[in-house]
């Protein structure tokens, strides 16, 4: 009786008590003045899903319709984030507890919820939401042949809303559902799980304003995006990379070896499906981890994979399971310290903090007018460093987003890949390039600020003929040139010059020299490099090119955007520059007399074509 009586009010007492607390760590969103674009484009996001904005064609990033639950801040949807974060929060651990309630491990279950506490004090929110899609894996093959009890097609509803939050998302959980069907049509059930979570899709598309129409845009410009991001955004941060790299990989792999055996053990069909959903999510975290290796995504990935390997244990029982428990030390250790490095101190001061983080949130909540004030004043704050126009305009702003977008004197009017870094195919480049050409508004912001050292003028180089020829430099707003729209816009004329086979390393004279000169370079990956893609990451290419005045420079070359096309001569590398290139003046750069394209793989890998082509072209 006094067992029956425990197991009664323990559950009751402490499962409202931790859903609470976990709604504290998730629900806090870090607001950070000091970023620059690096803020705001997350407003942008905020704010397109307040418009009713078609993500896939009036906006075209990584984040989808509902991306704005995942960072950032806005007014107008500060609330509506909150309740999405607080929902996340708590279907993620009630489902939680009910796996370990059901496998007998209710002991397992308040221990991974504590740990996922600390893990979002730690490593963020994100780490949570990368943990969703093991959950739902686990889920899905626990208990299969009962009924599914309600808390499973909410968590399936869950998904849906995270998917359309990241794209990134939206394949993880996809290609689980895909393998929780294969395994109902297995065993000749009605695949329930794919009609739900396919159902909750749609309703959350529309819910969010989205056009059915808008579906095969968003999704091919979503693949378009995820294809070029690991050659595009990969850079090598050793300083981050070092030390998580190596205990990463090793978790990864010891847990992804240790739960093959074991399921493979309890069912054989069962277990080659669950080994392969969990192979497939692991290979996308570590992607998600290391392809862009900054210590931003490598600790949330190693939280995840630390709450996956805790929450696999605590479903799986047996004659075996003292075994597999001791066997998982070892990666869960490796993933607990991949965790600890990206943390302040050590987990003896995180456990504290992080509960004290997680109450001080909820006591924030609970008085909600005060909180959302407080964050709004933030966001005020940042927007009042940010200058604003003197008169009213409407217009777009390059190379990235700054709080003068939401300044009252302009309209923001931007094209669809918002953020130039982002447009590093030539397809995305192609879809900014036909938006001005088409939309052309009054007024543009202009700056140069490359991303890890790239050529100044390959973000968003197909649209600088546009703006070379129909636009006047009419003044400055802060570190941008304001350009104007001509009234009699001049016609765009590119020239071809001539087409120059070459080979990587070597050096390659620019035609006798064009005020302006143009290239687009082709440059193929060899079956090595194609791998190495999928895999993880190709070799970094640059770009040397020699000047007028005899000096020598080099530069990181995205094989996309040089594609797409961008200006090589003059060699403008800032906004001043520009604005005299605009004008027609003096002091519009040096110019280039030969370039020179090389990788820095090393002697005894290659993953690209030694032969590449060379287009030049002259604007007249």
């Amino acid at each position: 009786m006094t067992s029956l009586s425990r197991g009664t009010w323990v559950p009751a007492v402490f499962l409202p008590i931790a859903v609470l607390f976990v709604i504290g760590a998730v629900i806090p969103v870090p607001l950070y003045t000091n970023l620059g674009g690096e803020y705001w484009w997350k407003v942008v996001i905020h704010d397109a899903f307040l418009r009713g904005s078609s993500f896939g064609t009036d906006v075209v990033f990584t984040y989808g319709p509902w991306g704005f639950l995942l960072d950032g801040f806005h007014p107008g949807t500060a609330g509506l984030m909150f309740l999405l974060r607080a929902a996340i929060a708590s279907v993620c651990t009630i489902a939680v507890w009910k796996l370990g309630a059901e496998s007998g491990r209710k002991r397992i279950a308040a221990a991974v919820i504590a740990v996922s506490i600390v893990v979002v004090h730690v490593c963020w929110a994100d780490a949570f939401f990368l943990f969703v899609p093991f959950l739902i894996l686990l889920a899905g093959f626990q208990n299969e042949e009962a009924k599914r009890p309600a808390i499973y097609w909410i968590l399936i509803a869950i998904g849906a809303l995270i998917s359309l939050a990241k794209f990134s998302l939206f394949v993880m959980v996809f290609g689980v559902i895909g393998v929780v069907t294969l395994d109902e049509l297995r065993r000749r059930r009605l695949p329930a799980t794919l009609a739900a979570h396919c159902s909750a899709l749609v309703a959350l598309w529309l819910a969010a304003r989205q056009p059915l129409a808008g579906v095969v845009p968003y999704l091919r410009n979503s693949v378009e995006m995820a294809s070029g991001y690991g050659e595009a955004m990969g850079d090598w941060y050793e300083m981050y990379a070092r030390p998580a790299w190596t205990p990463f990989l090793l978790s990864m792999v010891l847990f992804a070896a240790i739960v093959a055996f074991a399921e493979l053990q309890r069912s054989l069909r069962e277990g080659v499906l669950f080994s392969l959903g969990l192979l497939f999510l692991l290979f996308l975290l570590f992607k998600s981890a290391f392809v862009r290796a900054d210590h931003f995504h490598i600790a949330p990935a190693s939280g995840a994979l630390l709450l996956a390997q805790l929450t696999w244990l605590m479903t799986r029982n047996g004659r075996k399971w003292g075994v597999i428990s001791v066997s998982l030390l070892a990666p869960v250790a490796l993933a607990a310290y991949a965790v600890q490095i990206f943390g302040e101190g050590s987990y003896v001061r995180d456990v504290p903090a992080s509960i004290r983080a997680s109450a001080r949130t909820l006591v924030r909540v609970a008085r909600w007018p005060a909180f959302k004030g407080e964050m709004l004043e933030t966001h005020q704050r940042a927007l009042t460093e940010s200058p604003a126009p003197v008169v009213p305009a409407r217009g777009d702003i390059y190379p990235v987003v700054s709080g003068t977008v939401f300044q009252q004197n302009l309209t923001y009017d931007h094209r669809p890949v918002f953020m130039s870094y982002a447009a590093y195919t030539p397809a995305l480049a192609d879809l900014n390039t036909r938006w001005l050409a088409r939309r052309a508004p009054s007024t543009v912001m202009f700056d140069i600020d490359p991303i890890d050292d790239q050529y100044p003028s390959l973000q968003d180089g197909p649209s600088w003929p546009i703006l070379l020829t129909r636009y006047d430099a009419t003044g400055r707003l802060g570190r941008h040139v304001m350009l104007t729209r001509k009234p009699e816009p001049s016609r765009v004329l590119l020239v071809p010059l001539s087409t120059v086979a070459a080979r990587l390393g070597e050096r390659v004279n620019v035609p006798e020299q064009p005020a302006r000169a143009f290239v687009r370079l082709t440059i193929d990956l060899n079956t090595a490099g194609r791998m190495a893609n999928v895999l993880y990451k190709p070799p970094l290419l640059h770009i040397r090119v020699g000047l007028q005045n005899g000096s020598e420079k080099q530069f990181r070359l995205v094989r996309g955007m040089a594609q797409a096309g961008f200006l090589l001569s003059p060699l403008v590398e800032d906004a001043d520059a520009f604005a005299a290139l605009v004008n027609e003046e003096e002091g519009a750069g040096a110019q280039v007399r030969w370039l020179q394209v090389d990788s820095d793989a090393g002697a005894h890998f290659t993953a690209y074509e030694p032969a590449y082509r060379i287009e030049f072209l002259a604007l007249r």
